[in-house]
Formats: structure tokens, C-alpha cells, sequence
């Protein structure tokens, strides 16, 4: 993918899509074929450039509320201090994204206290925090990712951003570029 593509990776539901995240933080390796992270192959990649290179991708996936005792301010600060940002300019990088995203959210909240959209619309505030060259969204089928998330990923693209997003479904018109997943093959080792 390069700068300001936006393409759609289409699984079925259980299919190995979830295997692409792993593959791109390390956690599988790959371990014939070939596949590169922002231009540095995967199979030759040493564990400190995969790390400055994951600071410029932003990762949008289904999060369980019950899972974390985090508030709000706790969850978007997190890849910003896993990215070293200075503590100074954490807080008002989250007020910018939540005023860029229009959200309404109170930071002192706690993730559990949120409805199923403020908690999503906290999922892709924490995904683009980082203003990153690259976003992996993996979408759910619902109206609200339809009309709220699919436009705000669109509008990063148009912004440079390469954004790839997965699906458990046939995309609907509004997804401009479709790759089937069962088409795309790979071995890996965990």
C-alpha cells in the first residue's frame, strides 16, 4: 500500500485474519514468502525498528471495556507514552483528537462507564492519536461503522495516511478497494 490508499481485506468470520495483526508486531513470525512494513521486510526485521516502526501505525480493534479499569485520558495516553511523547504535550494531543473527532467524552471517565459507540469512538481516537503514516481498523458489520467510522478513516487517506481495513463481510459501495482474503496466502510460525 502507499500513501493515501484504502483498501478493505474481506474474511469469513473465523478465517486467519486475525493472524495479520501478530504477523505485523512480531508476535508470529513469517516464515516463508515474503511481506514488507513500510517499505523494511518482515522476515529480516530486527525487533527495534519494528518497534519504531509500529509507532507510526495506528490500530483499531474491538476492545472489551471489562478487560481494562482505565479511564479515558489513561487509554488514548497509552501509545503516546509507549511512543515516548513528552508528558507535557500528552494532554493536549488528547484534546486535540477528541476536538478533530468531535467526541464528547469526559477523560476522567472509566472505559467501563461508556456506551458501545463512545467506547468505539475511544477505540478510534486511541488509532489515530499518533497521526500515523499507516491504520489497521478491523470494522464490525453495523450501521455505526458504516456511517461513522468508515467516513473518518476515509478522510485520514485523503490526509496521506495508508488505511487498511478488515471485515468479516462483503463491503458495502462505500468501500473503494477490496482484496479477498482467502487470496492471500502465508505461512507462519508461532
Amino acid at each position: 500500500m502507499s500513501a493515501g490508499e484504502y483498501k478493505t481485506i474481506v474474511a469469513e468470520t473465523g478465517a486467519d485474519s486475525a493472524d495479520l495483526l501478530p504477523l505485523i508486531t512480531g508476535e508470529i513470525k513469517v516464515i516463508s514468502g515474503s511481506g514488507t512494513l513500510l517499505g523494511y521486510p518482515l522476515q529480516k526485521m530486527s525487533s527495534w525498528r519494528r518497534r519504531q516502526l509500529l509507532q507510526q501505525i495506528g490500530i483499531l480493534s474491538r476492545i472489551d471495556p471489562a478487560t481494562s479499569d482505565a479511564t479515558v485520558s489513561e487509554f488514548l495516553a497509552l501509545p503516546l507514552r509507549i511512543a515516548g511523547v513528552a508528558p507535557s504535550q500528552i494532554n493536549s494531543r488528547i484534546r486535540s483528537i477528541l476536538n478533530n473527532l468531535e467526541l464528547i467524552l469526559q477523560t476522567h471517565q472509566p472505559l467501563l462507564a461508556l456506551s458501545p459507540a463512545q467506547l468505539r469512538m475511544a477505540a478510534l481516537a486511541q488509532a489515530l492519536i499518533k497521526s500515523p503514516r499507516l491504520i489497521i481498523a478491523e470494522l464490525r458489520n453495523d450501521q455505526f461503522d458504516n456511517q461513522i467510522t468508515i467516513p473518518i478513516l476515509q478522510r485520514q487517506s485523503t490526509h496521506g495516511a495508508a488505511v487498511l481495513t478488515m471485515s468479516d463481510s462483503e463491503p458495502s459501495p462505500i468501500h473503494p478497494d477490496t482484496t479477498n482474503y482467502r487470496e492471500i496466502e502465508y505461512n507462519v510460525a508461532l
